[in-house]
């Protein structure tokens, strides 16, 4: 994977890890949340496994492990340490015991143990949360130690006659993350939506934050980005809820669109309907950027609601993906 590819996995994850830990809670307010999970984690396996085959049609497979396996140790070795000075501070010597490990334990472990290694340094850096933030570990450093471990647990777990398959891997990764942001934007996004404005909606906020992009690959300014995307097949209309994005003074929107053009209008509620006379934009194939300042004029956000509304103009398929960066 490439450093944008992993920066959006790295989302994928803590949703997952999210659905993993408010599991019950969520199945008793909606018990399709279950299924739900299951379409991610296998989403995410395909996703893990499609980018081992990648990587071992380009490098073998025993140099695709070690790589993996290098960068695995070395951002485990980073947060064991700040892990075990933060839990040496509580006086907690049972967990500082548990997430310290040297260099050597980590090289000279078998593979599994490694990982099994690298994922108990994981639970406890987890465990701690923004805590770790004064020792030098940020919320990124620990989602990126998970996102790590499972590229390499997905080495391992290929079979090594699967080494030589067919190449191409490298694209069924794209279509799979393609099918992952659907996923999400049309379907877990929606469903999580039912929580906003009820006494649960502590739980969508907890779910908006895990849905933004930690990393910046693209460089640029500080700040996390968001991305979202989606297909509207025209004559229709798709919305999205950006009620959980966070503006900075350096942030921007970068619109991508393919397929047919289409009109951007906000709303105050997800009902689709544009309210004439107000601001629409018109967004042609291709790419554009606006300050998020401008954006928010173009398309009448914030003042006409944080609801913004892809509207396609065509007849056929129109793909869009919305990237708002430096946001928090």
């Amino acid at each position: 994977m490439n450093d944008k590819q992993e920066a959006k996995v790295g989302m994928y994850l803590k949703v997952q890890q999210f659905l993993a830990e408010k599991l019950a809670v969520l199945a008793a307010l909606f018990s399709i949340i279950t299924d739900y999970k299951t379409d991610l984690d296998v989403l995410l396996a395909d996703i893990f496994e499609a980018d081992a085959l990648a990587t071992a049609d380009t490098t073998g497979y025993t140099e695709a492990k070690q790589i993996k396996r290098d960068e695995m140790t070395t951002l485990a070795l980073r947060i064991s340490g700040g892990g075990a000075a933060y839990y040496k501070t509580l006086g907690d010597t049972g967990s500082q015991g548990e997430i310290y490990f040297t260099k050597t334990e980590f090289v000279s472990a078998h593979d599994r143990v490694a990982y099994a290694q690298a994922m108990q340094v994981h639970r406890l850096a987890s465990l701690a949360g923004a805590a770790l933030a004064p020792h030098g570990i940020t919320a990124t450093d620990i989602t990126n130690l998970n996102l790590k471990a499972q590229q390499y647990l997905a080495i391992l777990e290929l079979p090594k006659r699967k080494v030589s398959a067919k190449a191409a891997q490298g694209k069924k990764v794209d279509a799979l993350m393609a099918d992952t942001d659907d996923f999400l934007n049309e379907t877990l996004d929606a469903q999580m939506r039912v929580l906003k404005g009820t006494a649960d909606n502590d739980l969508f906020d907890e779910y908006e934050g895990n849905r933004g992009i930690d990393d910046n690959p693209t460089g640029g300014g500080t700040g996390n980005n968001a991305e979202r995307e989606g297909d509207v097949v025209g004559p229709a209309i798709v919305y999205i809820d950006l009620t959980g994005i966070t503006p900075t003074p350096a942030s921007e929107a970068v619109i991508e669109i393919t397929g047919n053009a289409v009109q951007l209008y906000a709303s105050a509620a997800p009902n689709l309907a544009y309210v004439p006379g107000s601001p629409l934009f018109d967004v042609a194939i291709g790419t554009v950027t606006k300050t998020l300042a401008e954006f928010a004029t173009l398309t009448g956000l914030n003042t006409s609601g944080d609801f913004l509304n892809i509207r396609n103009v065509g007849v056929g398929p129109s793909h869009f993906k919305i990237t708002f960066t430096n946001v928090e």
